[in-house]
């Protein structure tokens, strides 16, 4: 969680350095809108999402490929059920690309993130919170700068890639695959 909150800070502060603001110009959301925020996203993606990516999906996936390469595949396919949203953002040429690419980017490196924590857990709810988070955590602050995701995306590859440096056992090797006897 504190990872999450960092991670997003960093971000924030970042752009306003690149957009030679005060971290202080920042506006947050009113408090008012932080419950129906709460609510809509622990039921729109990460409830929903998760099950079908952490529960069905990486499960399934782990059975043949080590977790690092189903989460790379699963974090390509949940970057492109995304896609609807990419033509909706507004965006055009250049801008869409790059927004796309970096969207891409962050959703697989932020699917290492969420399944380096599933997997050690190995509860459905960690998955979920994690996502919610992320959610949640880039909805507090009213940033309309596309650029935002490209620095998010970025922190998280760094996160991501330190993951796997320093679990190497745990990410590059297949799962065995687990056999409960009758007697347990």
């Amino acid at each position: 969680m504190l990872l999450q909150v960092i991670i997003v800070i960093c971000s924030i502060s970042l752009l306003t350095l690149l957009k030679s603001e005060k971290f202080e110009s920042i506006k947050l959301i009113s408090f008012t809108n932080i419950l129906p925020l709460l609510f809509i996203n622990i039921t729109s993606g990460p409830m929903g999402e998760e099950l079908g990516w952490r529960a069905f999906a990486l499960n399934n996936l782990q059975k043949n490929y080590s977790p690092l390469k189903a989460a790379i595949i699963i974090g390509f396919l949940w970057g492109l059920w995304h896609f609807p949203l990419w033509i909706i953002s507004g965006l055009t040429a250049n801008d869409l690309l790059f927004y796309s690419l970096s969207f891409m980017l962050g959703i697989i490196s932020f699917s290492v993130f969420v399944t380096y924590f599933y997997n050690k857990t190995k509860n459905i709810l960690v998955a979920v919170w994690t996502h919610f988070l992320f959610n949640f955590l880039l909805q507090i602050a009213i940033i309309d700068d596309y650029r935002l995701i490209t620095i998010v995306s970025i922190f998280y590859l760094i996160v991501g890639i330190g993951i796997v440096l320093f679990n190497k056992k745990v990410m590059l090797e297949k799962f065995p695959l687990q056999e409960i006897s009758q007697d347990q």
